[in-house]
């Protein structure tokens, strides 16, 4: 299984979705965490044989997204959008769970305050995950 990253500067064009997915799946990867991807809103959309998801928000800065291929696509349990900076999702294999966080952390100098938040929800989400019960729910 391919595992990758990509901050791809935006998915909000016509047709750069689709683009996207079709490059990974041409480097066969089967989970990918993307950031900057400037989509609005939280929402799930189906692209050829993958699984889009998305966190958002009202605007078109910032973003995250989980892309997962047709196999693991399958394998999901539960997601949350969190912010337009994090987003996780459970996913379920032979051994347990697999936890997966897509993290778009902030860089400006200037933006200590929105450092501080994402810091916090992050760490909170973290702690949410060592706590999840026994059906694999993430109760939000």
């Amino acid at each position: 299984m391919r595992v990758a990253t990509w901050n791809v500067l935006t998915l909000a064009h016509t047709g750069y979705s689709e683009a996207i997915v079709s490059e990974l799946l041409n480097y066969r990867v089967s989970l990918a965490g993307l950031t900057e991807t400037r989509l609005v809103d939280n929402g799930v959309q189906y692209i050829d044989s993958c699984t889009l998801l998305r966190s958002g928000g009202s605007s078109h800065i910032n973003g995250v997204a989980l892309l997962l291929d047709k196999r693991l696509s399958g394998s999901l349990v539960s997601w949350s959008p969190i912010s337009d900076r994090l987003l996780c999702a459970r996913l379920v294999h032979k051994h347990g769970h697999l936890s997966v966080i897509v993290a778009y952390a902030p860089t400006q100098p200037s933006a200590d305050a929105d450092k501080d938040t994402f810091y916090q929800e992050l760490d909170s989400l973290i702690s949410l995950l060592r706590r999840i019960n026994s059906s694999g729910d993430i109760a939000m």
